[in-house]
């Protein structure tokens, strides 16, 4: 017998999107890839959001500079085995949810990227377990002050 997903993706909704192609001088700027999930979890504990805000500067040339910033929110159903256990509910919908949304948010860059220049950009792959080890040092290090 098959073991419900301890998450099931019900749908996703684009928060924030902006973009900008611009001329600007690169002393200002540097290429820079950053990526924050933030969760949030319902007091029933029968649903989760997670919120992934990506924020992408690429130089494309010496001149051009693409910015994108871009926020969505996926909504997900708990299975009830997580119910009893928040560290493990958090840890799920942090890493899988994530490892969920992730696709999403590099297909809506690449799509858009792609419909305004030559330059397709295709954000990298990502480990979600060491976003989640990053925060864990983050937090401990908050907690340590």
């Amino acid at each position: 017998m098959l073991q419900e997903p301890y998450i099931k993706l019900k749908a996703y909704k684009i928060m924030n999107l902006s973009y900008s192609n611009t001329l600007i001088n690169k002393k200002n700027k540097k290429n820079n890839f950053s990526l924050v999930p933030n969760l949030k979890v319902r007091k029933d504990k029968k649903n989760g959001i997670l919120n992934v805000k990506v924020d992408l500067v690429k130089f494309i040339n010496e001149k051009n500079c693409l910015e994108v910033l871009i926020e969505i929110d996926g909504i997900f159903e708990i299975s009830n085995e997580l119910y009893s256990d928040e560290a493990k509910m958090v840890n799920v919908l942090y890493v899988n949810g994530t490892a969920m949304l992730y696709p999403y948010v590099r297909a809506i860059i690449s799509m858009i990227t792609g419909l305004d220049s030559t330059t397709t950009v295709l954000l990298p792959t990502i480990n979600t377990l060491d976003l989640l080890k990053e925060a864990a040092k983050k937090q401990n290090g908050s907690n340590n002050n």
